[in-house]
């Protein structure tokens, strides 16, 4: 699956085969990413620095013309590990042309996150 990151709260955002390195204060954070073509997306797994992980994580999916049809929470354990999370609407049609991931909180006192990877899966 292609994708582009269009914006992300960090300055230090790498390229995405998926590595994400975010390690800015303050919250919320935030990822966006646009697909070069529109996707059926049912999990994504992200790979956190335990004490520096997401307390809760909002994803938001969009059309190719702006229409949000889909909008859920998780929940990160603060662990090392690779998580996957899998969404209670898998998108099926190949709608998704836009994923916003949202940090609003932080296990850190200083509100970092520290994401290494970060996968979306059809």
């Amino acid at each position: 699956m292609k994708f582009i990151v269009v914006a992300s709260e960090s300055p230090y955002t790498e390229s995405l085969k998926l590595i994400t390195q975010k390690n800015i204060l303050g919250t919320p954070q935030w990822i966006i990413i646009r697909f070069e073509e529109p996707q059926a997306v049912s999990k994504f797994s992200f790979q956190f620095q335990g004490g520096f992980v997401a307390k809760t994580l909002l994803i938001h999916v969009e059309t190719e013309d702006g229409k949000q049809i889909l909008e859920e929470a998780f929940y990160p354990e603060d662990i090392n590990s690779i998580q996957t999370f899998i969404l209670n609407r898998p998108i099926k049609n190949k709608e998704a042309a836009k994923i916003k991931f949202l940090f609003p909180s932080s296990t850190d006192f200083f509100g970092r996150i520290i994401l290494y990877e970060l996968e979306i899966f059809e």
